[in-house]
């Protein structure tokens, strides 16, 4: 099946964002949404609720002195012009070595591709100007790339990158793709939270915090990086209650759906038989308390005992 052309999209349907359907995304064609569908992920809301793996920080990593002076695991990001690309190692493990020169310098930068496919060497051939990606290791004959991400010169980076697991067959840059699409429409997220409960628990606007959570801005911290990695931010916080209330509030119509709460006196010996189940002898007293509280039925929400009420 071909993907369907951008103009084929179907318009999003008004209404909650979280409710409208994963075909209603811009890039979402007939097969990704399938693949998508069969892991769980239906709705805009569903897609959302993909949390990223980690955050590379690329502030600054369009800097070549970051090459020449940089320790290894620094994230790096240059153009700059493909001096050599020869293959090495077996047919079953081949790899693609490249070496990339500085623009306006002499710095050398090698990348290493292993089980790199034929086709890599229309894309960083000698003389080519490309950028490349990743965290950078220092070796003994100089700096190297380990399977970094090629892009075309005059690509734009984002300053801080979400990196998302793939979804199903459906590729982890597919997935940032279409959740930043998604992300166009954050305004449209429905807000059960009612305004007066999230200033009490200074809790962000949830398009703030969807915002923050899939597409940080250059001026995040870097303490909030760390938290946004370790799943402790402002954002996951908000998410989160949310997800919360809306548990509670089903939980809550179920109860109130289902009913009363059925009333048990002793006439069936209930609470001998549950003693006899458990391997328990009722004392005196709690025969007891058991007979006083069979006279005094009432009943009792879930709500009232969880208060001790």
């Amino acid at each position: 099946m071909k993907p369907r052309p951008a103009d084929a999209i179907a318009p999003p349907p008004e209404g909650d964002l979280q409710d409208a359907p994963i075909e209603s995304v811009q890039f979402v064609g007939p097969t990704v949404a399938t693949v998508l569908r069969s892991r769980g992920v239906a709705t805009v809301g569903d897609l959302l609720a993909q949390r990223p793996r980690r955050y590379l920080d690329l502030r600054g990593a369009d800097d070549w002195r970051r090459v020449r002076h940089a320790q290894s695991g620094t994230l790096i990001s240059v153009e700059g012009l493909i001096e050599d690309a020869r293959w090495a190692g077996n047919p079953r493990a081949r790899r693609l070595s490249v070496a990339m020169r500085e623009p306006r310098g002499t710095t050398v930068l090698r990348a290493v591709f292993f089980h790199a496919k034929a086709g890599m060497t229309s894309r960083l051939s000698p003389g080519m100007t490309v950028r490349l990606t990743g965290s950078l290791k220092q070796q003994p004959n100089g700096p190297e790339l380990v399977q970094p991400k090629v892009l075309a010169p005059g690509t734009r980076t984002r300053a801080i990158e979400p990196i998302y697991a793939g979804i199903g067959s459906v590729a982890p840059g597919t997935v940032l793709r279409i959740v930043t699409a998604a992300l166009e429409r954050a305004s449209r997220w429905g807000d059960p939270v009612p305004p007066d409960v999230a200033r009490a628990l200074h809790l962000p606007a949830p398009a703030a915090a969807l915002r923050l959570l899939h597409a940080p801005d250059a001026s995040v911290s870097p303490e909030v990086l760390v938290d946004l990695a370790q799943g402790r931010s402002d954002a996951h916080r908000r998410l989160a209650f949310e997800e919360l209330l809306a548990v509670s509030v089903a939980l809550e119509r179920a109860r109130r759906n289902a009913g009363g709460a059925r009333v048990f006196t002793d006439e069936t010996g209930v609470a001998e038989l549950a003693g006899q189940r458990l391997g328990l002898t009722l004392t005196g007293g709690q025969r007891g308390g058991d007979r006083d509280a069979a006279g005094r039925p009432r009943e009792r929400s879930p709500d009232a005992t969880a208060a001790g009420g």
